[in-house]
Order: structure tokens, then C-alpha cells, then sequence
């Protein structure tokens, strides 16, 4: 059987070295997360493709807000 404990937490700080990934949340807490190279690599690329969409997202929204109601 596998254990598994979900944990949500409000980012404040995370840091990266050799072969860990910490985060640390408002209140203190921390998790330190062991990563292999490839682990970073695909962590790196979720990130990207991510930030990405959530970039295409507010260029949306402000294009979508730049525009004027031609009732006004």
C-alpha cells in the first residue's frame, strides 16, 4: 500500500542547488524536493509551457480590454 499526503501550501521562496528543489511557504514550512538533472529538465519544461499559456492568456485579455464598446 502507498502512503501519499497532499500538502497545499502559499508559495513565498523556493531555491535550487545541485540536487534538491526547497520551497518554503508564508508560514515557515518547508519541503526539499531531491532532483536528478533530468528531473530539472522536465520540471524547466512544464514551467515553460506554462508560463507560456498563462502569458497568451493576458495578451488576450488585454487586447480584449484595449477595445471600445462602440456604444459608448
Amino acid at each position: 500500500m502507498k502512503v501519499t499526503t497532499n500538502i497545499e501550501a502559499k508559495y513565498y521562496h523556493a531555491f535550487c542547488a545541485w540536487n534538491c528543489l526547497e520551497l518554503n511557504d508564508v508560514d515557515g514550512n518547508a519541503i526539499t524536493l531531491k532532483m536528478t538533472d533530468d528531473d530539472y529538465l522536465e520540471l524547466s519544461e512544464i514551467l515553460t509551457f506554462k508560463a507560456n499559456r498563462i502569458l497568451k492568456e493576458r495578451q488576450f485579455e488585454a487586447k480584449e480590454a484595449a477595445k471600445v464598446d462602440p456604444e459608448e
